[in-house]
């Protein structure tokens, strides 16, 4: 999955995979949080 950076005071980035519908989101500290089954308009 590509991730994309964003501008942010806690996100570091963001990528989506609309084949398995996986939402992630990479914090400052390297954190990734995984969010299986989200649809993309959410």
């Amino acid at each position: 999955m590509n991730r994309v950076s964003v501008s942010s005071s806690n996100l570091k980035s963001v990528g989506y995979d609309p084949e398995s519908s996986t939402l992630e989101i990479e914090f400052n500290n390297n954190r990734v949080y995984r969010y299986f089954n989200d649809p993309k308009s959410v």
